[in-house]
């Protein structure tokens, strides 16, 4: 308000689907708007040049008297690109709002890259929320308000400071497709129950304090195609039921203190991208199967494996020459694969703000 009655005129510019807009014309704001364009309406998504440019060309304004403001850096940065003053805007709410929990219609919640340490009694009254999204917060614990949230599909506490155990009441969101808790300090097992979330697509806990082996109870989750368990003190040998979860396209079980052979059913899981197995404790030979998988330049074995003997690995990837260059590259196509990860958490939550 403030802005419109300097004289300035304020338009949107959004990464939003067509049934969210409709929603957004009903507020009471909107009609502060000059004018907009929403990604539903021309199938581009910041920060794509075109969508500022279809902005800029519709209405008829200048570039170098334009301000754009966003939350989200690259978004900021592609406006900076084309000659717009770019502003990135970034809340610092240390709490969770009251009177989030009386919203019964809310479906989805982004509050990522706060510094919320806590969260109301009432945040489990949200009895229709889908998608929730509390990473890069200083959470010191799951709240328990989650458990109540019975239609969650979404949930992301990456990069807090949780400790404790996993809740194993999280296993009895039954709806859950992506749990994210990496990058936390959680400890003691992968709770036995995790087989209750069989519509997981994506489970994300590296980066924590793990111990003990893998439940067998994970192997339920044949519907997985992220299983990302790096970083932790995870211990045991690999088990050979991993080869019942063939949709896997991404397996990174690296830098734990796994032990004994790698299971020749890894190689027939068909569309395995990359598979990350380095810095552990393996030994034996290497299957064929995974030696033939056609995505095996992308598996990460050795050398990293403290005294591996493994016999028959390809000279060309184990031959003293070449460790280090293949240790370089084999970091540069990790950073990659977590950046992909990373990109894709950050694509969702682009898609589900209203900018």
């Amino acid at each position: 308000c403030k802005l419109k009655l300097a004289g300035y005129r304020l338009y949107y510019l959004s990464n939003i689907a067509s049934d969210t807009m409709e929603n957004i014309k009903q507020r009471d704001f909107f009609p502060l708007f000059d004018g907009g364009i929403a990604s539903c309406d021309v199938h581009v998504n910041k920060p794509d040049p075109k969508i500022y440019t279809l902005l800029m060309q519709k209405y008829h304004l200048a570039y170098e008297e334009s301000i754009f403001v966003d939350d989200n850096k690259q978004n900021a940065q592609a406006a900076y690109n084309l000659g717009i003053t770019g502003i990135l805007y970034k809340n610092k709410l240390t709490s969770v709002p009251a009177g989030l929990g009386g919203l019964a219609f809310l479906e989805e919640l982004y509050l990522e890259c706060n510094e919320i340490s806590s969260v109301p009694d009432d945040f489990g009254n949200l009895p229709n929320l889908r998608e929730l999204n509390l990473s890069e917060n200083r959470l010191t614990s799951v709240p328990e308000g989650i458990r109540e949230m019975s239609k969650l599909e979404y949930l992301d506490l990456y990069k807090n400071e949780i400790e404790g155990e996993i809740p194993s009441w999280l296993c009895d969101l039954v709806g859950l497709i992506d749990l994210s808790l990496c990058a936390n300090n959680f400890t003691g097992t992968i709770p036995e129950n995790i087989g209750n979330l069989t519509n997981l697509t994506n489970l994300v806990l590296y980066g924590n304090n793990l111990i003990g082996t893998i439940p067998s109870e994970l192997f339920r989750l044949v519907n997985l195609s992220t299983l990302y368990l790096s970083e932790n003190q995870l211990s045991g040998e690999i088990s050979s039921e991993f080869g019942t979860l063939t949709k896997l396209h991404y397996l990174d079980l690296g830098n734990n203190l796994f032990t004994g052979y790698i299971p020749a059913e890894l190689g027939n899981i068909p569309d395995m991208r990359y598979c990350f197995l380095w810095y552990n404790n393996l030994s034996g030979t290497v299957p064929e199967s995974v030696l033939n998988h056609p995505n095996f330049s992308e598996w990460y074995i050795v050398p990293q494996n403290d005294g591996y003997s493994f016999d028959n690995y390809p000279s060309s990837y184990s031959s003293v020459a070449n460790i280090g260059a293949l240790d370089r590259s084999r970091h540069e196509r990790y950073s990659e694969s977590r950046m992909k990860y990373e990109q894709r958490r950050l694509e969702r939550s682009r898609r589900m703000h209203v900018r």
